[in-house]
Formats: C-alpha cells, structure tokens, sequence
C-alpha cells in the first residue's frame, strides 16, 4: 500500500517538477574582467609568500597590493 502510494506520488512529482541540467561551465562571473583574474591571482601568490615567510618587507607589499586592488584605481 505505502509503495503504490509513494510511487504514485514520485511521478506526479516528477512530471510536475522536471530536473533541467545545466552546463557547469557557464560564466558566472562575465563582469570580471582578465585583468582583476590576473590581479587576483597575484594577489594570492603574495598572500602564500607572507605566510610562508617572515619578512616585513613582504607582508607590507601585500597590504599595499590589497590596498591598491580593494580601492580599484
């Protein structure tokens, strides 16, 4: 009884809410330009060299490169 019921409802279900696949490879971002992809990607590069190290020097080029990439100019 409880299986004819639940198959009934997981058709109407199914007929009433159809899956649609999408393509995992749209763009989802188009408004980032190459550039900013560039400048962040660069960004995380430094970010590694801080954590990885112990030099001052370092450290205040990556808050002057967030500075700089936050302020966008």
């Amino acid at each position: 009884m409880f299986n004819s019921f639940l198959n009934n409802f997981l058709h109407i279900l199914e007929t009433s809410f159809p899956l649609n696949c999408r393509s995992t490879k749209e763009k989802k971002n188009a408004w980032i330009t190459q550039g900013i992809r560039i400048s962040c990607k660069q960004k995380i590069n430094l970010y590694t060299l801080t954590v990885n190290s112990n030099d001052p020097k370092a450290k205040a080029h990556y808050i002057m490169y967030c500075r700089i990439l936050k302020k966008g100019n």
